[in-house]
């Protein structure tokens, strides 16, 4: 039964590295992350969450899985020019 966990956990870290890929390559911050997600999906989305996405669990506490649904959301948010223009309104605001 070992196996099943190192599957989430290595799945986990892919889907870390494809969220923080997309964030580099669309000069995004965490909490413009957080905001397009919000608005992609209707649901709420915080910093916090997306941060404890991010963080490496063997370093912190309080790190969670990213998950797969998080990863499509934005991938399907940054392929949507009017988020990403309210995205840049407001940090240049």
């Amino acid at each position: 039964m070992p196996a099943k966990p190192t599957t989430d956990a290595h799945k986990a870290g892919a889907n870390r590295r494809v969220f923080r890929a997309l964030l580099t390559t669309h000069d995004l911050m965490l909490k413009d992350s957080a905001e397009l997600i919000g608005m992609h999906t209707g649901r709420p989305c915080s910093y916090r969450t997306v941060k404890s996405w991010m963080a490496d669990p063997d370093e912190v506490a309080t790190a969670r899985p990213c998950p797969e649904w998080a990863v499509e959301a934005l991938r399907a948010a940054v392929e949507r020019p009017e988020l990403l223009e309210r995205i840049r309104s407001h940090a240049a605001a």
